[in-house]
């Protein structure tokens, strides 16, 4: 594939790494700024029902 006479090889690539790390930042802390069961439940257990994921007493996860 040939865009504008250049390989799509030589194309510069967008690096959403730094992106990525700083919502990550920003979400950790608007969760801790919320009540810790709302919290778990946006960031644990929506993920966890997600990916049919379960967690015992002692945090260990499997799938369900």
């Amino acid at each position: 594939m040939r865009l504008r006479g250049r390989p799509a090889a030589e194309l510069p690539v967008f690096d959403a790494h730094p992106f990525v790390v700083e919502h990550a930042r920003l979400a950790r802390r608007w969760l801790a700024d919320l009540p810790r069961e709302l919290a778990e439940k946006i960031a644990w257990r929506n993920g966890g029902a997600l990916f049919s994921m379960k967690r015992d007493r002692y945090g260990v996860t499997d799938r369900a």
